[in-house]
């Protein structure tokens, strides 16, 4: 009887050990997928903007008036010609950006 009542705890222990794991799981990758949404850099509005890393509002006002009077950016680097956008800025946000 013993060895059936250790038996049945260890049962519970792994179950809940593999039950909290796995919610842990689940939690760690809705992170990590909002941390890699791509915003695309000619179409994203300012609010898109401004959640990334470094960029305000007035920041990604600056992108979106960049790209109405020059055109779609070329590449991810276009975004250097943006007053108040510096290689660090570019460097932090790289990963979430796409043309």
């Amino acid at each position: 009887m013993k060895k059936i009542i250790s038996m049945a705890l260890l049962a519970l222990s792994l179950l809940a050990t593999t039950s909290a794991y796995s919610m842990a799981e689940t939690v760690d990758s809705a992170n990590v997928q909002k941390h890699m949404l791509t915003i695309n850099v000619n179409q994203a509005g300012v609010e898109e903007l401004s959640q990334l890393k470094g960029i305000g509002e007035v920041k990604a006002n600056a992108i979106v008036n960049y790209r109405k009077l020059n055109g779609h950016f070329s590449s991810l680097e276009d975004l250097l010609k943006v007053k108040g956008i510096g290689d660090k800025v570019l460097a932090d946000n790289l990963a979430q950006l796409s043309i």
